[in-house]
């Protein structure tokens, strides 16, 4: 958020129309509810669309997979959605050249989809990170990184 906040003409840019261009929708950071901070997301899955969600909340500043936030586990549990893990293989520090150029490949493996139980009782913020770090642990399956069992 400082980013955005001490960025200038570009806080319009990237914090705005380029993602709308795109399709993408804010998250509310910092409201410490879900329903609040995810209130697009909950919206466009409840009307039958997808999404494609970062469960760690941002990019990796050294390769490493980092802990899951819980707004992904959030949002399948309040629109009864599956989750399907996604991993990407050898996008850490690839640069604009090596992409556009095709100097390096970028895999991306899809793995089963995932459901969080809905219960009448809710969900609570700490189940929530507990069920989207359970995607996480599906993403190091797919990259190889642990083995299963």
């Amino acid at each position: 958020k400082a980013f955005y906040d001490e960025s200038g003409w570009r806080q319009h840019f990237y914090g705005g129309a380029f993602f709308k261009i795109w399709g993408a929708y804010p998250v509310y950071v910092g409201l410490h509810d879900y329903s609040q901070s995810l209130v697009h997301h909950i919206a466009l899955l409840n009307d039958g669309a997808s999404l494609c969600v970062f469960p760690e909340g941002g990019t990796t500043p050294d390769g490493n997979l980092r802990p899951a936030k819980g707004g992904t586990a959030y949002l399948a549990h309040e629109t009864g959605v599956a989750i399907v893990p996604v991993a990407f293989s050898n996008n850490f520090n690839i640069s604009a050249a090596d992409f556009f150029l095709r100097r390096r490949h970028i895999a991306v493996t899809f793995g089963q989809p995932m459901y969080v139980a809905r219960r009448t009782a809710g969900i609570t913020p700490d189940e929530c990170k507990v069920e989207a770090q359970k995607v996480m642990d599906q993403v190091a399956v797919l990259l190889g990184r642990v083995s299963v069992g």
